[in-house]
């Protein structure tokens, strides 16, 4: 398996100069497109302590990263099911905004939120659901200056070798495997001679270990859904907004189009400041 893996991506031309994305509807009438297939598809562990003053309690959920060609989509695993259920709604006719506020999974079952590098070509797209509102912004692709080191590890039963740097306010140590010639990993973490495949900050806050790595067979699509009710913003608007959203959940989501539409009334928890950990501490 490993050595068809490594015949498959050494054929990659991964995060290339040349993006042609044809859009194509994948979700039937839900404006979905379609920008890129699945040619290597890895499941990670991640763990993020949500709250710095209680040690040791990470909100543990599984992430795929699916790697095509040109781009690829790091998100969590059960918004498959969420795209089941937007799906059954559009079939069934029903209301999108009340059945859809219903059925979503709430906070501590999803990660919502989802990275794609390089797309469009030479950027990173992130899309973040904050206080009933979706929100996405786009920026140059990150880069992190490694520096590589001699340490070897085995991750996912692959060789790995180590790496670290800064990045925007973290120290993190990464391992790659050189066995996966794809300069992609976790989240926004990329760059390296080797697909990463563990990586952590030296707080021990934020924790992403592949515990998968297999070639796509049925070629899944790589897609981005586009919505109405999404909100395009800059990197350091979206951080604005949700530091405001964990403060007070109910102030931040005044006057939001989708409460509205969908007549929710936030119960009196929602004014209560919650702990808020961000990655990127720094721009």
């Amino acid at each position: 398996m490993k050595k068809y893996i490594y015949l498959l991506t050494i054929s990659l031309v991964v995060f290339g100069l040349n993006v042609h994305s044809q859009k194509i509807k994948v979700l039937g009438s839900t404006p979905a497109f379609a920008f890129d297939t699945t040619s290597v598809f890895c499941l990670y562990r991640q763990l993020i302590q949500e709250d710095t003053l209680v040690p040791n309690k990470y909100a543990e959920t599984k992430m795929a990263l699916q790697i095509g060609k040109r781009c690829s989509k790091y998100w969590d695993t059960n918004k498959y099911q969420l795209d089941s259920i937007y799906k059954t709604i559009k079939k069934q006719g029903l209301n999108m905004n009340s059945k859809t506020n219903m059925s979503i999974p709430r906070s501590g079952r999803y990660v919502p939120f989802v990275v794609y590098k390089n797309y469009p070509e030479g950027k990173l797209t992130f899309e973040d659901y904050v206080c009933y509102q979706s929100y996405r912004y786009e920026e140059e692709m990150p880069v992190q200056a490694w520096q590589l080191k001699k340490d070897t590890m085995t991750v996912c039963g692959y060789l790995c070798k180590k790496a670290i740097t800064t990045f925007r306010g973290r120290n993190y140590v990464a391992w790659y495997a050189e066995a996966i010639p794809i300069g992609d990993g976790p989240w926004k973490f990329s760059g390296l001679p080797g697909l990463i495949l563990k990586v952590n900050d030296d707080r021990n806050q934020f924790s992403f270990e592949c515990t998968s790595v297999e070639p796509s067979i049925n070629k899944e699509l790589i897609y981005i859904v586009e919505s109405k009710f999404n909100e395009y913003v800059s990197r350091n608007e979206y951080q604005k907004i949700k530091r405001q959203c964990m403060d007070n959940p109910a102030a931040a989501s005044a006057g939001n189009p989708v409460l509205t539409a969908g007549g929710t009334v936030l119960p009196p928890e929602a004014s209560k400041k919650r702990p808020y950990n961000p990655m990127e501490l720094t721009d």
